[in-house]
C-alpha cells in the first residue's frame, strides 16, 4: 500500500512540475519586461532544486559558466530510479546526460528533443534493448550502455553516428562487432566491448578509424589482419582470449600503438612485431607460453612497463638495459634463476621496480649497492646473493 501512495505522490509531483514548466513558458511570451531567456533560466533553477529535493547527492547538476543553462546531469546510484525524469526534458540546452547503477528499464523516446546532446550514458541499469531512436541524435560524441543486458545495437544506429568518437558496451550480450564510419572530421573511435559474446573482428574493421580497441574476456576467435592496418590505434587489449591460440595479427605497422594487452592469449612466443613499435609504453603478456624475449625489445626506448609473468622464460635479454625509462619489470612464476649484468649499466632518475614473486633467482651479477642504482624489488627476497658476497652456507 505504501509504494502505490509513494507511485501516486510521485506521478502527481511529475504533473505538478511539468505544469509549472508550462505556465512559465507562458509566461516567457507575455507582456513581462523581463527576457524570456530570464524565464528560460528560472525554470532550469527551478528543475535543478526539484531534482536536488528528490534525490540529493545522488544527482549532480552542471552549468555553462557563460550562458548559465544547464549543460549536464549525472544521477549515481539512485538504485530506486526506475525512470528518467520527465522534466529533464525541458533542459534544451543539455549536453551530458549520464544515469549510472539504477533501474533504468526503458530510456524514454522523448530524449530525441535533446537536440544538443553529446554524451548519452546508461551504465549499470536493467536496459535489454537499444533504444533505436537514438539515432535521431546527430550530434552524439559518446554513448555507453555498459553492465546492461541489451543484445544488440540497431545498424540504423551505426549508420547514422556521424559524430561518434565513444562506444561502450562492455558488460553486454552484443554478439556482433560494430562496424562504423563517422564522418572524417570526426576524432577516431574509442570502443570499450570487453566481456561480451563477440568472437571475431571481420575485415571491414580496416576501413575504419579506431584508436581504442578494449576487447578483454570475450569469445574471440578471429580478428581480421587488416586490424594491423589502422596507423591510429593507440591501444590494443585482447587478454583473457584464449580462444585465439596466439593467432594475433601484426601490428607492426601501428607506429602509434602505446598500449599492448594480450595476456592469456595463447600465445607460444614472443610477438616480433612489438620490438617495431617506438611508442609503446606498457606492455602486458601474462599468462601465456612464452620462452624468450627477444633482444630487439631493446628499441623500444620508451617502454616504461613489461608485464610478462606466468610464463615459461629462463632469461632475460641483455638489451632490457637500454629501457631507461623502464618502472616496472613483472617477470612472476617464471623460471628466471639471475637477471643479465648488462641490465645495470642504465642510469634511472627513479628505481625500476622488479616483480618476482614465484621466480627461482638467487644470484645476482652486481653488487647490492649497484643493483638499488637502478632497481628495486616490490617484495623482500631472501636468500639471493649479490656479486662478491659470500654465501654463508
Amino acid at each position: 500500500m505504501n509504494g502505490i501512495t509513494m507511485a501516486i505522490k510521485k506521478k502527481i509531483s511529475n504533473a505538478l512540475i511539468i505544469f509549472i514548466l508550462l505556465v512559465l513558458f507562458s509566461c516567457a511570451n507575455s507582456k513581462y519586461d523581463t527576457s524570456q531567456n530570464d524565464f528560460i533560466l528560472a525554470m532550469e533553477d527551478s528543475i535543478a532544486q526539484s531534482l536536488k529535493v528528490r534525490f540529493g547527492d545522488g544527482v549532480n547538476i552542471k552549468k555553462d559558466e557563460d550562458s548559465a543553462h544547464i549543460v549536464e546531469i549525472y544521477f549515481w546510484g539512485v538504485e530506486t530510479l526506475d525512470e528518467i525524469p520527465e522534466e529533464i526534458k525541458y533542459l534544451k540546452k543539455l549536453n551530458t546526460l549520464m544515469f549510472t547503477r539504477g533501474k533504468l528499464k526503458i530510456v524514454p523516446e522523448w530524449i530525441t528533443e535533446l537536440k544538443y546532446l553529446e554524451t548519452v550514458s546508461f551504465n549499470q541499469n536493467e536496459l535489454r534493448e537499444f533504444p533505436i531512436f537514438l539515432s535521431e541524435l546527430k550530434n552524439l560524441k559518446s554513448i555507453s550502455f555498459t553492465y546492461n543486458p541489451i543484445d544488440s545495437v540497431p545498424e540504423i544506429f551505426y549508420q547514422s553516428a556521424k559524430k561518434l568518437e565513444f562506444l561502450g558496451l562492455r558488460k553486454t550480450n552484443v554478439k556482433k562487432f560494430p562496424i562504423l564510419f563517422p564522418d572524417s572530421t570526426a576524432f577516431p573511435l574509442k570502443l570499450y566491448l570487453s566481456e561480451t559474446p563477440i568472437d571475431s573482428i571481420p575485415d571491414e574493421v580496416g576501413d575504419m578509424r579506431i584508436t581504442i580497441l578494449d576487447m578483454d574476456d570475450n569469445q574471440l576467435q578471429y580478428i581480421s589482419p587488416r586490424l594491423g592496418e589502422i596507423e591510429e590505434l593507440h591501444k590494443i587489449s585482447f587478454s583473457g582470449s584464449p580462444k585465439l591460440n596466439g593467432q594475433i595479427p601484426d601490428f607492426g605497422a601501428c607506429k602509434n600503438l602505446r598500449t599492448v594487452h594480450l595476456r592469456w592469449c595463447g600465445l607460444t612466443e614472443f610477438p616480433q612485431w612489438i620490438t617495431e613499435l617506438p611508442e609503446v609504453i606498457s606492455l602486458h603478456l601474462d599468462n601465456n607460453l612464452i620462452k624468450s624475449i627477444p633482444e630487439e625489445i631493446g628499441n623500444c626506448k620508451n617502454l616504461a612497463t613489461i608485464s610478462i609473468g606466468h610464463n615459461f622464460l629462463k632469461e632475460l635479454p641483455k638489451s632490457i638495459g637500454k629501457l631507461e625509462k623502464l618502472s616496472g619489470l613483472v617477470i612472476q612464476y617464471n623460471s628466471i634463476r639471475t637477471l643479465p649484468e648488462e641490465m645495470f649499466d642504465v642510469k634511472r632518475e627513479t628505481p625500476c621496480t622488479i616483480f618476482s614473486e614465484g621466480t627461482p633467482i638467487r644470484f645476482l651479477p652486481v653488487t647490492e649497492e649497484k643493483f638499488k642504482e637502478g632497481y628495486k624489488w616490490y617484495e623482500k627476497l631472501n636468500g639471493v646473493i649479490y656479486k662478491d658476497e659470500v654465501n654463508p652456507e
